[in-house]
């Protein structure tokens, strides 16, 4: 055991040695003795690790709880311990509450009790470290998650400024993966996921960090002495090379499988006043620039001006031609009042039709197929317009709905510029409906701060939110009932219930009641037994989402 004694008087650190000698008995063990905090400082600093450290809190150049605070700044991973003077237990107290693991007063002081702390103090620690790492880290991937990644970018960013270090962060979103587990199953989508984990550990060096920040995104950030992301293209190209690697589903086919990239970079030298929630958006905003080139490609963000890769309307990496546009396609399905039998609204089903994940993917009848050329900054604009569309159509017949409700995943609403883009669809629409927007309750239990800002951007637009499979996760009821949601979706898995048992049954009811107890409005979906409906319609649900989509019309570009 190594043990780092931290002490002014040298006497009393001898008579320490000496006591844990006779304590430690045959067990080995070495003390280093510092006398001035700058010498402890200096000691960490050149990376010597120790088990445990005995600090005493009047040192020359470090008084109370400033000695105890300036150990921590530099020891992140050895239990302190301190050394009280005779009647100071609020100091010794304080200084736990400041993150000692102990304290011992020096004048009621053994080597017995010095051991016996010193044991303790160990253990906590290793224990308070294994919860903070299993707080710290995606259950899925093993990777940091996004909480782990914002506190160490910020203390990277802070690190950079004191060393002149540059900061350069990738953004990654695998392309096509709401098709994969929309084809396959979020199962298959796990699988993914996890091995996608997997390469990021094989190509990343010991310096670099990457995170999972929610769905199918992630980021990398790496240190360099480059003033250019361009130095970091070796690195890029050979991330991007493992992640075309083909995907082995369960059943043993195999998918292909791409990503895009948006990279950014920090220099303390030109970007002082640079925030980290600048720094991200711009690789964020990068990314999208990747994905609107056809994807399985790097993009810098603007703010950087890099010249890209490729040129005219096809984007060109290692002589591989790349589509030029994203794919996906819009369904409206209706929504019908229970109480009045009438055409309420629609709902709004975005799904990614891009040939690379889930490449058996089909456009489904009565859906309208949108293709971004490079111009268009994403689908939102693209979403806007179609809604206008489907409006104009209505009204052409004399058909009026009151509402629109846009169906979205977790990753849709976890950008960092969601609000202003969903601003977009809601001030082309306002004058004439509202826009609702639902999103999985599943999404909750990864604890996605993203999300959380993203619904109190869209409380801020006084846009009504949905939480759609409401009862159907495992996430805790009090949690979601910190959410401030309107409407809660009954799906099939749910419904079904009520006619399998009477336990199924009452299951069913207990979440009506609730609903309707809190004042939040019912959507149900996917009913195909007439006789659930029938008992549905009788606990007073309010709204029925169609099967079958009422627009159908021929594919066009946008």
């Amino acid at each position: 055991m190594r043990i780092l004694h931290v002490e002014d008087s040298h006497v009393f650190a001898r008579l320490i040695a000496e006591e844990l000698k006779d304590a430690f008995g045959l067990k080995e063990f070495a003390i280093t003795h510092a006398d001035k905090m700058c010498d402890a400082v200096a000691i960490l600093a050149s990376g010597e690790q120790y088990d445990v450290i005995l600090l005493d809190l009047s040192l020359p150049d470090a008084k109370g709880y400033d000695a105890l605070n300036m150990l921590r700044d530099v020891n992140k991973t050895s239990p302190i311990i301190v050394l009280s003077g005779a009647g100071q237990h609020e100091m010794g107290l304080q200084s736990v509450a400041l993150g000692a693991q102990d304290y011992i007063m020096k004048d009621a002081r053994n080597g017995e009790i010095i051991l016996k702390s010193i044991e303790f103090a160990i253990e906590r620690h290793r224990s308070e470290q294994a919860a903070v790492a299993c707080a710290m880290t995606d259950p899925l991937t093993q990777l940091p998650n996004r909480g782990y990644f914002l506190e160490y970018a910020a203390t990277a960013v802070e690190r950079a400024k004191r060393s002149n270090l540059r900061l350069v962060l990738f953004y990654i979103d695998f392309d096509g993966f709401k098709a994969l587990n929309d084809t396959y199953g979020h199962v298959e989508g796990d699988n993914f996921l996890t091995e996608i984990g997997g390469r990021f550990k094989t190509i990343l060096r010991k310096s670099d960090f990457c995170s999972r920040l929610g769905g199918d995104e992630f980021a990398v950030l790496v240190e360099t002495e480059h003033a250019s992301i361009s130095a970091c293209r070796p690195f890029v190209d050979g991330l991007l090379a493992e992640m075309r690697k083909p995907f082995t589903l369960t059943n043993g086919n195999k998918i292909k499988s791409c990503c895009s990239v948006g990279g950014a970079i920090f220099d303390p030298s030109a970007d002082e006043e640079k925030s980290i929630e600048d720094f991200m958006n711009e690789a964020d905003e990068a990314m999208y620039l990747a994905k609107q080139s056809g994807g399985d490609c790097l993009r810098y963000s603007q703010a950087d001006a890099q010249p890209q890769p490729g040129s005219g309307n096809v984007a060109q990496i290692g002589g591989q031609e790349l589509r030029p546009a994203r794919r996906f396609y819009v369904e409206f399905v209706p929504i019908y009042g229970v109480s009045t039998l009438s055409l309420d609204g629609y709902e709004c089903v975005i799904n990614e039709h891009d040939g690379v994940l889930g490449a058996n993917s089909q456009l489904r009848p009565g859906a309208t197929e949108l293709v971004l050329n490079k111009a268009q900054q994403d689908e939102w604009g693209a979403v806007a317009a179609s809604v206008t569309e489907l409006l104009d159509k209505l009204e052409s017949g004399g058909t009026k709905v009151s509402f629109v409700c846009i169906n979205l995943q977790v990753e849709q609403m976890s950008s960092p510029r969601f609000g202003e883009r969903i601003r977009r669809v809601v001030d082309a629409v306002r004058d004439k409906l509202s826009i609702i927007i639902k999103f999985p309750e599943s999404g909750l239990l990864e604890g996605n701060a993203a999300l959380i800002r993203a619904i109190k951007e869209l409380k801020a637009l006084n846009v009504p939110v949905a939480l759609a499979g409401f009862g159907s996760t495992q996430c805790c009821l009090m949690e979601v009932l910190q959410i401030p949601f309107d409407i809660i979706e009954i799906d099939k898995k749910m419904a079904d219930r009520i006619m399998e048992s009477e336990a199924g049954a009452l299951g069913v009811k207990a979440v009506v009641r609730l609903a309707q107890e809190l004042n939040k409005q019912i959507l149900v979906s996917g009913i195909e037994c007439e006789r659930t409906w029938v008992e549905l319609r009788k606990l007073g649900v309010d709204y029925r989402v169609g099967e079958q989509p009422l627009i159908n019309k021929k594919s066009q570009k946008i």
